[in-house]
């Protein structure tokens, strides 16, 4: 069944089925993810759902929402804003903004109630009196934000005089944790564990030390220390080809759309703009109400496949922004005929992976582009 579209919610739940183009959100597939990645880690590690970016494309509510069932720690978001959609759904978690903020920002977070990656004293000092919980972010080689290894020590003093906040954790984040090579990974981890005994043996180390990814949650558990940050893996996809398959991960995501004209067209016909693709033979082909407005990429022009009737059909000439036309040769097609972009149908499947390969992207980034306008629908298994 489906819980409806939610108006007080995010953007991505105020949009309309007003057209038939919607993604479907398998809340028991996130649950049984985070479960899995689970079984492989210490009861006393804390489990940090990563739902930045509206959960990778999938609604940051409905999935916080299924991960509170599952008992999480808490969230982790990239903006305040995100931070601010899950407290007004009733999130009562530990919210932490992973992402660098401005000292203008302080104010967000604190009547948001939210813990944030801090990286400057500019910033622990707008936050002054406030009672805020911070993580510090430390530079173990990823070179793109965070205090260097070697300043930390003295970074940690001058926070211990700021008055009424909290250093409650330290992380970093792994640059390479899904490669094949991971030997930058493993340095990584090791400057961090360095960094945190030395921390220790002068009484400055956080509660709550992080550095593991997905990638690292499922390939070197060893290394999850007080809290693991599963992001990708929750929505059930690997972070790279390199990454074990074990544990065996569950699709949460499938877009659909349905078929609002068909017309059949004579050997030589050309379609869409430009002209970019013309019929061998004889053909009948699908209109589908999607685009490039949707996040259903222009890219995917004569390349990109959708399922119709579990049959596989190619996509003819040029995605437009709103339409979006498919060839289906000799198969039968009628107006209404449910379509799937991503996810299964009748035993076939076209995963973000595959997605991706046409693209010559990553599946990250075709999950997270899929527009506002395509409401996210939660399906709850009863």
């Amino acid at each position: 069944m489906f819980d409806g579209v939610k108006e007080n919610s995010s953007n991505f739940f105020k949009a309309k089925l007003d057209r038939p183009t919607w993604v479907e959100i398998d809340t028991e597939a996130v649950r049984s993810n985070i479960r899995s990645l689970r079984r492989a880690l210490s009861s006393t590690v804390r489990f940090l759902a990563v739902v930045k970016a509206e959960a990778y494309g999938h609604g940051a509510i409905g999935v916080a929402h299924a991960a509170m069932k599952e008992d999480v720690y808490g969230f982790g978001v990239a903006t305040p804003y995100e931070g601010q959609l899950l407290r007004e759904s009733k999130i009562d978690a530990p919210i932490i903004v992973l992402s660098p903020i401005l000292s203008h920002q302080a104010d967000d977070i604190v009547s948001n109630r939210l813990t944030p990656a801090v990286a400057s004293l500019e910033v622990a000092e707008a936050l002054k009196g406030s009672g805020t919980k911070i993580h510090v972010k430390v530079n173990t080689g990823m070179n793109r934000s965070g205090i260097e290894i070697e300043d930390t020590a003295e970074f940690l003093r001058k926070l211990s005089k700021i008055e009424g906040i909290e250093v409650e954790g330290i992380f970093s984040h792994f640059a390479g944790s899904d490669e094949i090579d991971r030997h930058g990974a493993y340095d990584q981890f090791e400057r961090f564990e360095i960094l945190l005994h030395n921390l220790e043996s002068l009484g400055l180390r956080p509660p709550i030390a992080h550095i593991s990814n997905s990638a690292a949650i499922i390939d070197m558990p060893e290394m999850s220390l007080d809290l693991v940050r599963a992001g990708l893996a929750i929505y059930g996809m690997y972070p790279s080809n390199y990454v074990s398959r074990s544990p065996v991960l569950k699709p949460a995501l499938t877009w659909k759309t349905h078929v609002i004209d068909k017309r059949i067209l004579p050997e030589g016909s050309a379609v869409s703009y430009g002209g970019t693709w013309r019929a061998e033979k004889e053909t009948t082909v699908a209109l589908l109400p999607v685009g490039y407005a949707d996040g259903y990429r222009r890219a995917l022009s004569n390349k990109g496949e959708v399922l119709l009737r579990g049959n596989r059909c190619k996509i003819a000439g040029r995605v437009c922004m709103d339409l979006t036309v498919v060839d289906c040769g000799n198969n039968p097609v009628e107006i209404g005929d449910e379509v799937v972009l991503l996810g299964e149908q009748n035993g076939s499947h076209i995963t973000a992976d595959e997605m991706a390969e046409w693209l010559g992207t990553n599946n990250y980034e075709v999950t997270t582009q899929i527009t506002y306008r395509v409401p996210r629908r939660i399906r709850v298994n009863e």
